[in-house]
């Protein structure tokens, strides 16, 4: 789902069918700024699976000229 300045995603795992929910913010005060998160419904442990998409996204964000402001 996505409205003015949010996007809401959902990851779904091949093996196991569990879903991940990513969400991504777009504050109005700050331009060109994003905020993210990817986070497990269920379990413990992920495997850094939400980790790794996270990184991957920010990567290929980075390919097209974004910039990257921590991690």
């Amino acid at each position: 789902s996505k409205t003015g300045d949010y996007l809401y995603a959902e990851y779904e795992s091949p093996t196991f069918g569990f879903i991940d929910d990513v969400e991504f913010w777009f504050p109005s005060d700050k331009p060109g700024i994003v905020e993210y998160r990817s986070a497990s419904r269920v379990g413990e442990s992920d495997g850094n699976v939400n980790r790794k998409r996270i990184k991957a996204l920010r990567e290929a964000l980075q390919k097209k000229g974004w910039k990257s402001i921590g991690y």
